[in-house]
């Protein structure tokens, strides 16, 4: 015996898709024809799916006899212009189309020019900045430089001196020469070296020395 083919009865939003499914796509196009092969092929999925979203509404409300094909398609690619998905938005998530599109984020290349080299001037890519441990925007290092340690060097009464050669270590995150300190400051590198070992314990004594020896006094 063979089974016999079920006729599956059509609905009219599936009638009316279906009928107008030529102009949809037609239209579509045209609105996407800017973007990129697999771009255009997401945009097109996305609108069909809004279309065939909004005919089902109507047909709920007893309206869809007013629906037409250029309006449908319009209100779709609008939805999908602002950054709104079927499968559902955000507007914080930095990846979402959403946040992209109400400027809260963008999407840039690792290798785009960031900024330039404080030593050498060299321009560096964003790839690079975020490699480099004196690149550190962050905002407790941003708390740290601008308020703790500002607030240690007082309390131990370090020198202007030392001060200054701090200061010049936070610019580059503690990546700076001894060579390069002591030139600019006029003084031979063995008294820079002694400045940053006087710097090092004053931070230890504060809770700010390497992270060995605060598991050490931890330990203790």
């Amino acid at each position: 015996m063979s089974a016999l083919p079920i006729a599956i009865p059509s609905t009219p939003v599936q009638n009316w898709f279906i009928r107008h499914l030529p102009e949809i796509e037609s239209r579509s196009r045209a609105c996407f024809c800017h973007l990129r092969p697999e771009q255009r092929d997401e945009a097109l999925a996305e609108v069909f799916g809004v279309v065939y979203k909004t005919c089902v509404n109507a047909q709920k409300r007893g309206v869809l006899a007013k629906i037409t094909p250029y309006f449908a398609v319009v209100y779709a690619v609008r939805q999908y212009r602002a950054g709104r998905r079927m499968g559902g938005t955000s507007s914080t998530d930095v990846m979402a189309e959403t946040a992209q599109v109400k400027g809260r984020a963008k999407v840039v290349s690792l290798n785009s020019i960031v900024e330039c080299d404080s030593q050498t001037g060299r321009p560096m890519p964003l790839s690079e900045v975020l490699a480099d441990r004196r690149q550190d925007n962050s905002p407790l290092e941003n708390v740290r430089k601008n308020h703790d340690y500002h607030v240690i060097l007082r309390k131990e009464r370090v020198s202007r001196q030392a001060r200054t050669v701090f200061r010049l270590l936070a610019e580059v995150r503690g990546q700076g020469a001894c060579q390069v300190i002591a030139h600019e400051l006029k003084v031979s590198p063995g008294r820079i070296s002694h400045i940053k070992s006087e710097l090092a314990e004053a931070l230890e004594r504060n809770d700010y020395g390497p992270p060995a020896t605060r598991v050490a006094k931890a330990a203790k």
